[in-house]
């Protein structure tokens, strides 16, 4: 059974068992339990430095990563030095469909300027993320608050990523040689099993579990396994449902679901 639960909610988990006939029957051992799962993720880097980057063509202008992608058809590792197409920026901005910005090379009120004879450039996380996935093989890159990241193509434990040589990491803050995981799928689980209270013939609750933030979360679903052992077969029997949690700006009512 699939349901909706408003944020801050407090409910009651009711739970029914019968017998072959499907008459009544209390259980032995009645527990409740709720978890949820956590994706599995790509490997990836996240610059400590924030944005705006000061990047100075044919000097701090190159990326160096490996990337190690495991998917259904095999396993893949690239490693590619890349050089920035830095002149994007000059004439090409718009095209990269960043937001605007007011970075302007420290000494200067431009974005874009020369020392000693280099030119010298002022990229967001954006713009910079934008620049690399030009070229980018095995992973591809994107802006998290300010912040450069590096990502892996696919997910799990197994897929890497490295910085190699490259004269970028210092203005992003990377250290070469580093790797960093992924993760694979995982179940977490918010209530372990717990005793259920008897109400009547047949009839358990776990009453009262609120869903407040940042306990539990938003357009998240989770699942609930009710388990009980069968007095006269002494076999384990369970029941399972989930839902998921949507905001609510209504006041705090109670709800109860029967399984």
């Amino acid at each position: 059974m699939i349901s909706n639960i408003e944020i801050n909610k407090v409910v009651d988990f009711e739970v029914d068992w019968t017998d072959s006939s499907l008459h009544p029957q209390d259980m032995n051992n009645v527990t409740f339990e709720l978890y949820h799962y956590v994706p599995s993720s790509p490997a990836e880097i996240l610059a400590p430095i924030q944005e705006p980057y000061i990047i100075t063509e044919t000097i701090s202008d190159t990326l160096g990563v490996s990337a190690l992608n495991i998917s259904g058809t095999g396993t893949l590792l690239t490693t590619t030095i890349i050089t920035l197409e830095l002149n994007i920026i000059v004439d090409q901005l718009e095209s990269l469909g960043c937001p605007p910005n007011d970075f302007v090379v420290p000494g200067t009120n431009s974005k874009v300027s020369i020392f000693g004879g280099y030119k010298v450039f002022a990229l967001s996380s954006s713009e910079l993320a934008a620049l690399i996935n030009l070229q980018a093989s095995g992973y591809f890159a994107e802006d998290k608050g300010g912040f450069l990241v590096l990502k892996t193509e696919t997910s799990g434990s197994l897929t890497q990523i490295a910085l190699d040589s490259g004269t970028l990491n210092p203005i992003i803050g990377g250290i070469q040689g580093n790797i960093y995981f992924g993760t694979d799928l995982s179940v977490v689980h918010d209530i372990t099993a717990t005793p259920m209270a008897h109400v009547s013939l047949g009839k358990y609750v776990y009453p009262g579990l609120k869903f407040a933030e940042p306990t539990y979360s938003v357009d998240k679903r989770y699942y609930i396994t009710y388990k009980a052992i069968d007095p006269s077969t002494m076999l384990e029997e369970d029941k399972e449902e989930d839902f998921i949690i949507l905001k609510s700006n209504k006041t705090t009512l109670t709800y109860s679901f029967t399984g």
